[in-house]
Order: structure tokens, then sequence, then C-alpha cells
């Protein structure tokens, strides 16, 4: 409780997704993704946030950062849980109920930040996946009306259900709405779409695989670029990001390692993806803040955008 027993709320954080080098398409983002240390979160009221601690942030070098609303489950629980959320829920009903408490939080984010240069994008929700599709595309709809008012050019970044796992893009290529018009009718083009990928898991999380890079592999893992490059194209080339990907460091076959990231780099690049790898916790470490050193295998697989 906040002060005098009034009732707050973790629920709004920085994701600081540094883009750190020069451009790679789908919006020209390239870098590292990942909480800073310790994770800055407010402890906001209930229909209220506090945007000072923001402030504080923004000297991040002058990079990029996205902004976006984040499950409360994940400051709330001693083991994370999406599915203690208030907003990423089954029912509608109960969806339509919570919907006014996002869309104030919003209301406040869009105002405070309309201002800020272009280097700062809102991203609508992270990893929705219990919510229906109507419930998620009324979310995007709701968070776009609210943003166009005062920031009618700022980067929206969308993503879809199932985690913004890919699959469920493939699976429901028409279930998210990603066509909107500013108010002057005129087609909005800031828009992006986030997908998320750790294929495949056993390796990537270090979790019995210990090779990578047959020629299956590298097919499986082009075919998650080229399938959304080809989804782009169908729906009016909206840019898409690869928001978070990663190896942690666990994984001791370090040759396959590294060609892991050398082809996510290799075909983010050549089907126009913007690539930011996730960073958080010590599992993946990208940057060792004890040493202030980064991992060398993902400078060393990052193409040369000059």
């Amino acid at each position: 409780p906040g002060a005098m027993g009034q009732p707050y709320w973790p629920l709004v954080a920085i994701h600081d997704r540094q883009r750190v080098v020069g451009s790679c398409g789908g919006g020209g983002w390239v870098g590292i993704g990942s909480w800073p240390q310790p994770r800055h979160h407010q402890q906001v009221s209930r229909w209220g946030i506090n945007c000072c601690e923001f402030l504080r942030l923004h000297t991040t070098a002058g990079l990029p950062l996205s902004l976006d609303v984040y499950n409360p489950s994940e400051f709330l629980l001693p083991n994370p849980s999406h599915h203690d959320d208030w907003l990423d829920l089954e029912s509608d009903s109960a969806f339509q109920a919570a919907l006014p408490r996002f869309e104030a939080i919003w209301t406040q984010i869009a105002a405070r930040f309309a201002d800020y240069d272009d280097r700062l994008a809102f991203e609508v929700y992270n990893e929705p996946h219990v919510m229906s599709v109507d419930s998620l595309n009324a979310m995007n709809a709701a968070v776009h009306t609210i943003v166009r008012a005062n920031n009618p050019d700022r980067t929206i970044i969308l993503g879809g259900l199932q985690w913004m796992d890919y699959r469920w893009i493939a699976y429901y290529p028409n279930g998210m709405t990603v066509d909107f018009t500013k108010a002057d009718g005129s087609k909005d083009t800031n828009l992006m779409v986030e997908i998320h990928n750790y294929d495949p898991s056993d390796f990537t999380w270090n979790a019995g695989q210990t090779s990578w890079g047959t020629d299956s592999d590298y097919e499986a893992m082009e075919y998650i670029f080229s399938f959304m490059s080809g989804w782009s194209q169908d729906h009016g080339n909206i840019n898409v990001v690869l928001g978070e990907f990663g190896c942690v460091i666990e994984q001791e076959n370090t040759e396959a390692r590294q060609a892991w990231f050398d082809a996510m780099f290799a075909y983010a690049l050549q089907y126009d993806v913007a690539a930011v790898i996730w960073a958080e916790d010590y599992d993946y470490n990208v940057y060792d803040e004890a040493t202030g050193k980064f991992d060398p295998q993902v400078i060393a697989a990052m193409p040369d955008y000059n």
C-alpha cells in the first residue's frame, strides 16, 4: 500500500531496449533489449502514474526507447506469472470492465511524452496470450486512438497473441487488425508488429539440446523471417521487429551458439526485420555490468550497418 493505506500497483515500466549502431530496415533498430538492472518500474495508483522517474531514464545515451505497459504480476509475484494479469483475461466481459483503467494509463503516458522525439516508440502491450482476438483488437484500437490524439506520428508497436509468437500470426494471418487510419483519414504508416522467438528453445535455453547448425536448422530459422516478410507485404508493408531473441550464456557449445547468432542477424538483415536481442538477467548477460563488456559472440554476429 501507498501513503495512508492507498492501494498502489506496479503497472508501468520502461522496457529499456537500446538500439545500437546503424540501420537495419524495419524501422532501423538493431541492438540489445533488457530491463535495466535493477528493474525500474513505477509504483503507481490504480488509475494514475507518476512519470517523474521516467525522466531519469531518458539520459541513457540518447538512445531509442520502447515504452510499454507490462503485466503487474511480473512485479507482484515472487515467481512471475502472466496468468495473474488484470487485463489479459479470457473473458471478453471481464476485459471490457478492465479496459478503462488501461486507457487511463495510456492517456497519461501519451500526454506526458507527446513532445518527445521519434526515438521513443510506444508498445501497446507485452506478450498477450490469454485474451481473445476481439479483446486484442479492441485494446490496440483503444490505445491507437489515445496515442494519435497527441502523438500523430509516434511509432506504435502491436503484438499478436501466444506470447507474440510468429506462429500465432501464421495460424491467424488476418486475426490482428493492423490497418489503422489517422484522424485525417490517411493510412497510418507509423506502425510496427513485434514478434518474439527463441527457436529452438531446447538449445537457446540450454534445456538439453547442445548442437545447432544443420541444414534443417537453418531452413527452420529462415522460415520465420521469410514468412514475416511475406506477411508484411500482404498487410501494407507494415514494419516487423523481432523484439526478443537470444541464447543463454550457459549454452556450452559456443561454436553452435555463435552460428545461431550469426544466422539470426543475417536473416534479419536479409528480410528487412529489425532485430533486438533480449538481455534480461544473468542467463543472457549480453552486457556484463561488472566488467563493462558486451558478449563477444553477440558483437561478432552483428553486421556492419555503416
